[in-house]
């Protein structure tokens, strides 16, 4: 599973009622992450909720965009090395 090589978060949110993607699907993964040992997978599972994470005329998508937002956030200040045409500047190749 190519997904379990990935190093960083990877935010999954499902509704419980979702007809598109099974939640079964969501909670494979989860224990696919769990068997090797990654703890990178937030697995959020909104009950009652369809694919677009609303139910009873309440939506929850708001929720799942704000957390997506929090793991979007730079956590330290790495500057990347400067490049030009896949070359990095000041080094001899």
């Amino acid at each position: 599973m190519s997904t379990l090589k990935l190093n960083i978060p990877i935010l999954v949110g499902i509704g419980e009622q979702d007809e598109s993607v099974p939640v079964e699907s969501a909670r494979f993964l989860e224990s696919r992450f769990k068997e090797a040992g990654k703890s990178n997978l937030i697995l959020n599972i909104y009950p009652g909720l369809n694919h677009r994470l609303s139910g009873n005329g309440v939506s929850h998508r708001s929720e799942f965009f704000a957390e997506l937002s929090r793991l979007l956030q730079p956590t330290h200040n790495i500057v990347a090395p400067p490049y030009l045409n896949g070359r990095l500047l000041g080094k001899c190749h």
